[in-house]
């Protein structure tokens, strides 16, 4: 029994040696030395209008105590971050005081606040629902409701609530059509846990290059060095996006490469694919040209005569483009014409060649075969072997044919 035991013992300390680390949740430990080495003071945090980000060397750790402060209050009553009540967000915006000096009565702040939080809710409940696939929640519904995840201060009402949301018909269904769509997405960035904005920020003041704006930071997120780019999708759209760009140079007002990136990539609502969010067209109070318009039918229905530029020169260079790729493929399709042209020849001369000798007025050609043997030391002669109609004709002369 003892022998048992300390065998048991082993291989658990065996299992657990070789079991893999994994990075726990954040818990907000470098902004408490942060704060620490500035004797207490709060963090101060920089607001984009233009990308509604969280900006700076501050954002990412304001980004991260947002999704703390959403973890431990853990509002998972409620299905939707849109169903959370007003009341219970502005406890959540509240909470951020504690470690950083921001304007809460400012709008930009709120909105940030409230799109941060209601990503980290979308996040956590998106792990808590993999622990319920890891406890075999799809097959035994009331075993998941009990082994409850012990890193999440998810109450046991909340919890149970969303196993059987999980289990539900309507969610499966659900489900399975998102990871149809997710299978479809064009573009994947390599952001980590910076965002795309200040990714382009610490891009542009970490060069002295005025050509590194949004385009070529849209390279560096969907492109390694040593794999190359992520999808021929990204690829496609950087090297269209380039070359517009270089057709709208030489114009009196190019557009920017915000505008050049909406063009190509498209936008939805106040989101570019594949880039970050960006102010709406429709409320816009920078001074930014709306190249696709989220409302045709506006009032108007007419573009504004600081958009006309942009639209003709991205018009234009559209055109030159398709003329470029239309000319390449007319040289692509006349060698094609002569290769297929050149064939036909060499077919109709076999063809005819072949019509000779079934007739009989051209003699089957001769074909001889030379085999050599100084691997072994030994040289043989070469080998004629030759086939032609008198010699066919003398071979078979004495044989009987049965009809």
């Amino acid at each position: 029994m003892d022998t048992t035991l300390a065998n048991t013992s082993q291989s658990n300390g065996a299992s657990s040696s070789l079991k893999k680390n994994k990075r726990g949740p954040t818990r907000g430990v470098i902004v408490n030395k942060v704060r620490k080495k500035m004797g207490g003071a709060r963090l101060t945090v920089e607001f984009s209008e233009e990308f509604r980000q969280a900006v700076g060397p501050n954002s990412e750790k304001f980004n991260n105590e947002c999704g703390i402060i959403l973890r431990e209050e853990s509002p998972f009553e409620y299905m939707d971050w849109r169903k959370v009540p007003k009341s219970v967000k502005a406890n959540l915006r509240e909470r951020i005081l504690i470690n950083f000096d921001v304007d809460l009565s400012s709008k930009i702040v709120t909105d940030v606040i409230n799109y941060q939080m209601g990503r980290s809710f979308k996040n956590h409940r998106s792990k808590l629902q993999e622990h319920f696939i890891k406890c075999h929640g799809d097959e035994d519904v009331e075993r998941a409701k009990r082994l409850k995840p012990t890193n999440s201060n998810i109450k046991d009402d909340a919890w149970h609530k969303l196993c059987d949301y999980w289990s539900s018909e309507k969610f499966l269904a659900m489900s399975q059509k998102n990871s149809e769509s997710r299978a479809k997405r064009k573009y994947v960035a390599l952001n980590g846990t910076v965002s795309t904005p200040n990714h382009y920020l610490r891009n542009r003041e970490l060069s002295d290059d005025p050509s590194i704006g949004e385009i070529e930071t849209f390279r560096k997120l969907h492109y390694r060095e040593t794999e190359g780019w992520v999808n021929d999708y990204s690829c496609d759209a950087y090297e269209h996006m380039v070359e517009i760009k270089e057709h709208t140079r030489s114009i009196e007002d190019p557009p920017d490469d915000l505008e050049i990136m909406q063009h190509v990539l498209g936008k939805r609502s106040s989101y570019i694919k594949g880039w970050s969010r960006v102010p709406s067209t429709k409320n816009d109070s920078t001074n930014r040209r709306p190249i696709v318009r989220d409302d045709p039918g506006s009032s108007s229905g007419q573009s504004s005569d600081t958009e006309m530029p942009a639209r003709l020169a991205l018009t234009e260079s559209e055109l030159a483009l398709t003329k470029s790729e239309l000319a390449s493929t007319k040289s692509e399709l006349d060698l094609t014409k002569s290769e297929l042209s050149h064939m036909k020849d060499e077919m109709a001369e076999l063809r005819q060649m072949v019509t000779s000798m079934a007739s009989g007025r051209q003699p089957l050609p001769t074909f001889s075969t030379s085999v050599s043997a100084q691997d072994h030391g030994v040289e043989c002669p070469p080998l004629q072997f030759t086939c032609t109609k008198k010699k066919r004709l003398q071979r078979n002369k004495g044989r009987r044919v049965y009809l």
